[in-house]
């Protein structure tokens, strides 16, 4: 049965199609930057971002604030921060100082690791160290 407003169902169908475009390349952004750890590197930027995937920089913006509601940057330091907390948490990485952690995660300096790291996770990279890490450190020796 054809419909009685065919323009609204294109128009339906155009908006489905975008939404799909949307979601894939939010899952190629995703995928690359997870499987490189792009990230790590504090000189990585949205332009890098968009010139490795091909991709106009507008396109991929779109794509992540729609999926996560952030820019590419606020992107980049959310993975940083996931990076950083998980080493902070983890007895591997006690013989590491928070400022070595903040580096070798993206950030590029001490002090840009701890604004954005109190800002987002709402205490210092020292505090959650304290709160996460287990109480055994001293006895893993096996790194």
């Amino acid at each position: 049965m054809k419909s009685k407003y065919p323009s609204l169902d294109r128009e339906s169908l155009r908006k489905q199609e975008r939404a799909e475009r949307i979601k894939l390349l939010y899952e190629k952004v995703a995928k690359m930057l997870n499987s490189h750890k792009s990230f790590r590197d504090p000189t990585y930027t949205a332009k890098r971002l968009s010139d490795e995937l091909n991709v106009d920089g507008r396109k991929i913006n779109t794509a992540l604030r729609t999926h996560t509601g952030m820019s590419i940057c606020a992107y980049l330091n959310s993975l940083r921060l996931q990076d950083a907390c998980s080493k902070l948490a983890n007895p591997r990485f006690a013989k590491y100082t928070i400022e070595e952690i903040g580096l070798s995660v993206g950030f590029i300096s001490r002090q840009n690791f701890y604004l954005v790291f109190t800002r987002e996770i709402g205490c210092t990279p020292r505090d959650y160290k304290l709160r996460h890490l287990p109480e055994n450190v001293g006895q893993c020796d096996s790194d």
